[in-house]
């Protein structure tokens, strides 16, 4: 449960990130949101 509160958080992060740098825009925004939904499923059945 631990593990996949962090990696929720670091997909947040990713988001932030993606925010500052323009590059990592369009990649930070999808793919944070696909870490926090696999992961918030993965806790929520673990």
């Amino acid at each position: 449960m631990k593990i996949a509160g962090w990696i929720a958080a670091l997909g947040g992060i990713i988001v932030l990130i993606g925010n500052y740098v323009a590059e990592l825009g369009e990649w930070a925004v999808p793919l944070g949101a696909v870490l926090s939904i696999i992961f918030g499923i993965w806790s929520a059945f673990k």
